[in-house]
């Protein structure tokens, strides 16, 4: 018997044909620099259809603007198939894009060892420079991916290359804290002593980062402490880091400057206190260390312990002078700082001691550590313990938001029901006069619209503009879902906000399908025109939303 041939098969092929006959006369017909077809089978891992304009002649090393190439898009995207066709195809290897990255930087910063491999293989420039004079070594270690690294190495990159500011690849893997590719550089001959332009050197950012088996690891390869060429980073430092009691004392028995150090990484209190040692820090304390020396972040002593949870050495500094209210670059007390990094008996303790102007005291985005807390899942302990002291619940943050708009906005339930608790107004407004509601509305957050319409949010609430929560969820991160339930609550598909403009042209304008076509079945009206004279179909069309101003189109909507 005859196998029945499938007409269907057929069909697709025809289409695929034609298809790939369109690309073919489209590709030669382009402006300069934009994307052409056969960049977009490159990007896509087409390789069928690369195969066919490459060998109906298109130019395979056109650039796509600022992108590069099509094998700077193929390994963008990480099409092994594609940068393979291209390579064998006599594609320029090295290229560069609109930042000078060749092909090779792409695939570095990307993480594929195979597509890496490829291009060496194929004798792509390992030494080959950026616009800010970084190799492909220096994006590998900047974005932590070992096995490229490792392979740039194997084919001879240079680990003591500096980019415009300075940097060797070293010091992106000590800014990462990235232990594994330190060791990686430092076997492979990497020097530690280079200063940036900015005065730090590898083993200063891991200082500064307080990562510190990176500092172990180059104490050990440059035989000790003293051998370390680090201005003001001290025997005293190194003991307080170790948590070596022992070697603590003799350092400061043989006169060791209890203050030594400098202000990009801090003094040897700065150390003890995050490595934690009650015992070096008392001892230091003694001998006159500042208990509110800062760092070049002024960072103080008091702000590490709380932020690593050592409640007994923040009981001491605090008895030794240390300050509240000292404030870090950010403007954060260390209040502030447990506040985020969730350490409660450090917050329970500080409550205790600190005033109004500490409990309420605004960091450089105006956020109060109750802001912190709430912006925050699995905070409701230190809310609760701020809220006890009476901390502000009205104060606006940078975004002119209250603690309750912030944690509406992040879906925090369990802080929400927290504040309300204190009688807070549901309705209580921001800066522009947006109510906890249109802050949930704006970020899609169902469950927690849910909960403030149950305690009594009005959804017809106006903010400075005349949005009500129906406009918000149609110009924001909403769904048709929402939609639903807040039109269950009572909500007006018509509403008009103070420019005259519905829902349904909130949504056209920024360009939610779903939510359109959601209210178009359930009747929104289509022919409104707002204060300027549009309407849903000339805001999809002005926006550039093709596909709604198609749908408004079924819906009867006039041209």
């Amino acid at each position: 018997m005859k196998k029945k041939k499938n007409p269907m098969k057929g069909k697709w092929l025809k289409r695929k044909a034609l298809w790939l006959v369109f690309f073919v006369l489209f590709s030669f017909i382009h402006v300069e620099g934009e994307e052409t077809p056969f960049h977009l089978v490159c990007e896509r891992g087409d390789v069928a259809a690369a195969r066919v304009l490459i060998e109906n002649g298109t130019e395979i090393d056109e650039l796509c603007g600022s992108w590069g190439t099509s094998l700077h898009l193929s390994c963008q995207h990480g099409q092994a198939e594609v940068v393979s066709l291209l390579l064998k195809s006599g594609a320029t290897i090295d290229l560069e894009d609109g930042e000078d990255k060749t092909p090779l930087h792409i695939i570095s910063e990307e993480g594929n060892p195979a597509i890496a491999r490829m291009l060496l293989d194929a004798r792509a420039n390992v030494e080959a420079l950026s616009n800010q004079l970084e190799t492909p070594l220096h994006l590998a270690c900047l974005k932590g991916h070992f096995d490229v690294a490792e392979l740039l190495l194997r084919y001879g990159a240079k680990v003591n290359v500096c980019t415009i500011a300075g940097e060797t690849p070293l010091h992106f893997a000590c800014k990462r804290g990235d232990e594994r590719m330190v060791e990686l550089l430092q076997i492979s001959g990497a020097p530690i002593d280079p200063a940036d332009r900015s005065g730090q050197t590898p083993f200063l950012m891991a200082c500064l980062g307080g990562h510190e088996e990176i500092m172990l690891q180059f104490i050990k390869a440059q035989g000790g402490i003293k051998a370390l060429p680090i201005d003001g980073f001290t025997f005293l430092h190194w003991a307080c880091l170790m948590g070596e009691e022992e070697n603590v004392r003799k350092a400061l028995t043989s006169r060791a400057i209890v203050n030594a150090g400098n202000k990009k990484f801090g003094s040897p209190l700065h150390f003890a206190c995050r490595q934690g040692n009650y015992a070096n820090v008392s001892l230091l304390l003694k001998k006159g260390a500042i208990a509110d020396a800062w760092d070049i972040d002024r960072v103080t002593p008091l702000h590490i312990a709380c932020k690593e949870g050592h409640l007994e050495i923040a009981r001491l500094l605090l008895k030794k002078g240390a300050r509240l209210n000292a404030l870090n670059s950010r403007k954060q007390n260390p209040l502030h700082i447990a506040c985020i990094e969730k350490q409660v008996d450090v917050v329970r303790f500080l409550l205790e001691e600190a005033e109004s102007a500490v409990i309420d005291a605004l960091d450089i985005r105006r956020n109060t550590p109750l802001h912190e807390a709430c912006m925050r899942e699995g905070h409701e302990e230190i809310i609760a313990l701020l809220l006890e002291k009476e901390a502000n619940i009205k104060v606006f943050d940078a975004n002119w938001d209250t603690p309750l708009h912030v944690a509406s906005s992040k879906g925090n339930e369990k802080a929400i029901v927290l504040l309300l608790q204190t009688g807070v107004d549901i309705d209580i407004q921001n800066g522009y006069e947006e109510t906890p509601l249109h802050s949930a509305c704006k970020k899609g957050r169902r469950d927690v619209v849910s909960l403030l319409v149950e305690n009594g949010a009005q959804i017809d609430a106006e903010d400075y503009y005349g949005y009500k929560s129906i406009h918000k969820i149609c110009g924001g991160n909403g769904d048709e879902t929402l939609v639903h339930f807040i039109l269950k609550m009572g909500a007006d598909i018509n509403v008009l906000d103070n420019f005259g403009r519905t829902p349904l042209q909130v949504a056209c304008s920024w360009g939610n399908p779903n939510i359109v076509r959601f209210l178009l079945e359930e009747g929104a009206k289509i022919e409104v025109y707002n204060q300027c004279g549009g309407t849903a179909l000339s805001l999809a069309r002005m926006m550039g939303h093709a596909s709604i101003a198609d749908l408004l189109e079924e819906y009867g909507a006039s041209r």
